[in-house]
């Protein structure tokens, strides 16, 4: 054989058959990736950030299939996708396809930002063709057979079908058309057992795409250990659910605003990240060196520190969540002044569009519609009160010390009832059942949830008024659904039921005595046979009440602004959830004054409580307007005290 061919074929056999080595990504990317800005190499390193040192190695190992980051921007993430393509080329030679969100951006991406980082990495710069297989206009690079670069448009079906690869990496995939990544997941059907499916992305919506994939996945967490009491916990902000103390924070005095906003200058002082152990007082503040703190987790071993949180992910699938808040070159006053601005622009003109791009680019967070409105769900919290709610004839309402118990839950025996009402929402066809809830009423606004839960029939209905000790009189019905169904069990009950019906206003204005008064109800009749040949023989009343007036009373309890209205501390998330679910609409030019994010949120127990609030308000134990007092032969005074 010949001498200089022996030469030629000698290196190429040799580098076909070097089985590939066993290296940790992090370290290879920092002997030999160089990160590409303006023109300039620079050495990669993960010192300042040594959480991606774990989320590297999932992406070199070979028995990892998938790999999910779903974090914030300018969070280390884009490298992330750099190094394993130039890991991939340089270590283990495959087909590539890059899937970008557009045409234009896949241009860009190709021209702009791939191929410079390809050309400034060593290992892979010696294997990039030197002649037209490195085609810019169709975005590809042809290395030999078997191994191949393409850079893909999820937007046009045709580029994501047309090949079959080893290796799919998705770039911000938030952006891509819904069925852009189960399309391009169908190019390594045939690699069945080495494919590698990377999404690197900040997130988009609540439950897409982007939220499933990641929820296959080990949904790691990046754990802080305290260094005073050792609590582990990660990077939270204060208010976030699930925490009641510490995380990211800051003080606001009221009053201390220019235009409506707060001055930076007097925040920026307080900012702080505390531990979530309230016995614990160790507090990180906004340096460097604190927030070092954070981004290594004070010297944990990464793969200790990023701890699985679900317990059973699709095997061979890893999945990361980060926010800006972790990486030490994030100063952590500029996530709250972003913050404080978007909260500020929602108030004041009703744009979300500014809390959406916190969320999602700074928090990495996907996007719900509740977001905006975790103040109320928070300020629930506070209106948690230690008794239960489930043994109605173990309750007992004491009457009222004079002596003063400093005991702080001797409140409990300080609830000088006035009324109890239950308060009932219809729902289903064409088997109707019951949401519905008990509340026991002192004066001045003070009140105590006892009950909720559903019913499925009249009898159930009639059976827990009797339990809870409700008189039939305060038994209140919304008759807004299921109309004539409503009529017909309030006649059953003796004209004894309190038919309900909200209408959209803040209140009515009605004269009296000459002189004008608001009102949050007002009494109305009801003909139940309306339709038939029986009607207009008899008609029962009906209490009309102005929906957006009681929705506003039930804000003021929310968030505490009056009375002391209460919950069982073991009261359920869908109450919690139902509660809240209307927000007063930011909209200022709308007559809807209170809407619901989503039309699919459930809002029965809401129903039940303004119907409640109605009712105590026509009672005077609700501060507002004091309703007209009528004689009961001339309308059925619908509530007497007892």
């Amino acid at each position: 054989m010949d001498s200089k061919k022996n030469d030629f074929l000698a290196p190429a056999v040799c580098e076909t058959f070097t089985p590939p080595p066993k290296i940790q990504l992090w370290r290879w990317a920092e002997e030999h990736f160089r990160r590409v800005k303006d023109g300039i190499k620079e050495r990669y390193t993960t010192s300042g950030a040594p959480f991606l040192r774990t989320v590297l190695n999932a992406l070199g190992h070979d028995r990892v299939h998938q790999v999910v980051c779903k974090c914030s921007a300018q969070s280390g993430k884009t490298e992330l996708s750099y190094v394993f393509l130039c890991f991939t080329f340089a270590e283990r030679p495959s087909t590539v396809i890059w899937v970008t969100p557009s045409k234009d951006e896949a241009r860009d991406a190709f021209a702009l930002r791939i191929l410079p980082h390809l050309q400034a990495c060593e290992p892979v710069a010696r294997k990039l063709p030197t002649d037209d297989r490195t085609d810019i206009k169709s975005r590809q690079i042809m290395f030999g057979p078997g191994m191949g670069f393409y850079v893909a448009s999820a937007a046009t079906k045709a580029e994501l079908e047309s090949k079959p690869a080893r290796v799919v990496i998705m770039d911000e995939a938030r952006q891509y058309r819904t069925d852009a990544i189960p399309r391009a997941k169908k190019r390594f059907r045939s690699y069945k057992d080495n494919h590698k499916c990377v999404i690197i992305t900040t997130p988009d919506q609540a439950g897409d795409n982007i939220d499933s994939e990641h929820a296959s996945g080990t949904m790691r967490q990046w754990m802080i250990p305290c260094d005073k009491c050792g609590t582990k916990f990660p990077f939270f902000w204060a208010g976030d659910p699930g925490y009641e103390h510490g995380g990211l924070q800051w003080d606001q005095t009221e009053g201390e605003e220019l235009d409506g906003k707060p001055v930076m200058s007097k925040i920026i002082p307080t900012i702080r990240f505390e531990c979530p152990n309230p016995a614990c007082n160790r507090v990180w503040r906004d340096n460097p060196v604190d927030r070092r703190y954070i981004a290594t987790a004070n010297g944990t071993d990464p793969d200790i520190a990023w701890e699985q949180t679900n317990p059973e992910p699709t095997p061979g699938h890893e999945s990361f969540s980060w926010e800006a808040g972790m990486v030490p070159w994030t100063n952590w006053w500029e996530l709250v002044e972003e913050f404080i601005n978007a909260k500020a622009l929602l108030r004041d003109t009703g744009d979300p569009e500014p809390l959406k791009v916190f969320f999602r680019e700074t928090r990495g967070i996907s996007w719900d519609d509740r977001l905006m409105h975790l103040s109320e769900a928070k300020a629930l919290d506070t209106r948690r009160v230690r008794y239960n709610v489930r043994a109605p004839q173990e309750y007992v309402i004491r009457p009222a010390r004079p002596k003063v118990d400093p005991d702080p839950m001797a409140k409990l025996d300080k609830f000088d009832e006035v009324a109890r009402f239950m308060s009932i929402d219809v729902q289903g066809r064409p088997s109707l059942y019951y949401y519905y809830i008990v509340r026991a009423w002192a004066r001045n606004g003070v009140s105590r949830l006892l009950s909720y839960g559903t019913l499925h029939s009249r009898a159930e209905i009639d059976q827990t008024a009797r339990d809870w000790g409700v008189h039939p009189k305060r038994v209140l019905i919304d008759s807004g659904y299921a109309t004539k169904d409503v009529y017909q069990m309030v006649m059953q009950s003796g004209n004894l039921w309190r038919a309900m019906k909200g209408e959209d206003k803040a209140e009515f204005r009605v004269n009296e005595n000459g002189k004008p008064v608001r009102k949050l109800w007002q009494i109305s009749s009801a003909d139940p046979e309306l339709g038939t040949a029986a009607a207009g023989r008899v008609t029962i009343p009906l209490v009309i009440f102005a929906k957006y007036g009681a929705l506003e009373r039930l804000d003021t309890f929310l968030h505490g602004r009056y009375g002391d209205w209460q919950v069982p501390d073991d009261v359920s998330d869908s109450y919690m959830k139902q509660v809240t679910a209307y927000h007063r609409n930011p909209n200022r030019r709308s007559r809807e004054q209170w809407k619901k994010p989503n039309d699919k949120y459930a809002d029965h127990y809401a129903s039940c409580e303004i119907q409640c609030i109605t009712a105590a308000n026509m009672m005077d134990l609700v501060e507002m307007a004091r309703p007209i007092v009528r004689d009961a032969q001339d309308t059925g005074v619908v509530f007497l005290p007892s």
